[in-house]
């Protein structure tokens, strides 16, 4: 199903590659080589390319010296229900699988996945926080300079002196654009319009080619092209104050550093799961592993050029960001619809 995202990593029997076996023979030690471990198997539900797939090539050239096994990357096409289920309920021990979805598992009532996806979802086990990805708000160049709207508080006045005046695009429901929509009405109090593209995120091409909304919500990936050829200016980014963005030279203030949203972000989050009946060690000894991926200064440099935000916690951390994501969902579906 295209509202979620998944990796999946088959372990075999073991996930950190055991001691070799010790014999005797006439009173000596021998130590055996060790029984060659099948390759993990990174699952990519997309085509090659897109985020998903570039977070699983990290992994994929760099956990085989911490797992001591080989590690490749499969994408398939599309996961349908039967997929999912399957994924909750392997019962093998040699796999584990791994999951980029959308939190909190199993969506929101009235937004997001059905009551089959939901029951697959919360099944799965937590490995940990992959990356974190904030979007960007930006205006069209051309609305921008007839409105006069160059900063966050001229877009809040604006639209405080125009009730439902302004639209801002977003993906379908149940991406990240609508969380970072709802939020913005939520806790500024405007009234803006929002209009919602097919996929996770608006095309900044149509946007700016038929100014189909004043405004976007998208990751940074979606809108620089255009902010490069200056048909968009950004705004403001949905990333925590104390972790802003700077591109190119140009700090991109967060929308929350503005009393008026205080509290706000919204990221898309990659994170990692297992089956429901995974070992939690080896889960733990995964988590592990990928912490010390992600804490390599290149990945570290990596991230930074994507505007990502590494992981790598231990699966409480997820579990608890889970329960904040889930009230930041509340809270953005609390505003009435305009």
């Amino acid at each position: 199903m295209a509202a979620s995202r998944w990796l999946s990593l088959n372990f075999g029997d073991q996930a950190p590659r055991a001691p070799a076996p010790v014999d005797t023979v006439e009173g000596r030690v021998l130590r055996l080589s060790p029984a060659a471990q099948p390759p993990l198997r990174i699952l990519v539900p997309f085509a090659p390319g897109g985020r998903s797939s570039h977070y699983a090539e990290l992994l994929a050239q760099r956990l085989p010296k911490l797992l001591g096994r080989e590690v490749r990357v499969e994408h398939v096409a599309q996961a349908g229900e039967a997929d999912y289920r399957r994924f909750a309920e392997d019962a093998s021990d040699a796999t584990v699988l791994l999951a980029a979805v959308r939190l909190p598992r199993g969506g929101i009532a009235g937004v997001q996945t059905g009551p089959a996806i939901e029951d697959a979802l919360r099944a799965l086990r937590p490995v940990t926080l992959l990356a974190s990805q904030p979007l960007v708000l930006a205006i069209d160049r051309e609305r921008s300079d007839a409105l006069g709207i160059r900063s966050l508080d001229e877009l809040l006045a604006y639209a405080r002196a125009h009730p439902g005046a302004l639209s801002v695009a977003t993906g379908a429901d149940g991406w990240t654009g609508q969380l970072a929509y709802g939020q913005f009405r939520a806790l500024s109090g405007v009234d803006v319009r929002r209009k919602t593209f097919d996929g996770m995120y608006p095309d900044s091409d149509r946007i700016t080619r038929e100014h189909a909304a004043d405004l976007l919500f998208a990751p940074v990936n979606g809108v620089i092209v255009a902010v490069r050829r200056g048909q968009l200016r950004v705004l403001g980014t949905t990333a925590d104050p104390d972790q802003p963005l700077r591109f190119e030279g140009q700090d991109w203030p967060s929308l929350a550093s503005n009393p008026a949203l205080a509290g706000y972000n919204a990221y898309d989050r990659f994170s990692l799961w297992a089956p429901a009946r995974s070992d939690t060690a080896s889960n733990r000894a995964l988590q592990q592993a990928v912490a010390q991926v992600l804490d390599a200064a290149p990945v570290r440099e990596q991230l930074a050029d994507l505007q990502a935000i590494g992981g790598g916690g231990p699966p409480e951390e997820l579990l608890t960001l889970e329960d904040e994501e889930r009230e930041r969902w509340l809270r953005a579906l609390s505003a009435p619809t305009p």
